[in-house]
């Protein structure tokens, strides 16, 4: 059916973006930032209109990855 499919093409786009945010900053890292994601945002990814799930999530680890350095910093 149709929404097994988009389903399915849910669970690639977010196992390719986390790759990417694993390949770029550690497992870790991606761990923590993927925790801090709260089902709110996850949502809010998922129902955008997005044309590119993968760059919307790589563009959130990115961001949090961002966020979690500067909060250790200070």
């Amino acid at each position: 059916s149709t929404s097994r499919r988009q389903r399915q093409m849910c669970i690639r786009d977010s196992i390719k973006a986390i790759n990417y945010g694993i390949s770029e900053y550690g497992f870790a890292t991606v761990c923590d930032v993927l925790n801090s994601i709260e089902a709110t945002e996850k949502l809010r990814i998922e129902a955008a209109k997005c044309e590119d799930k993968i760059s919307c999530i790589q563009h959130l680890i990115i961001e949090r990855v961002i966020e979690m350095r500067n909060a250790q910093q200070q």
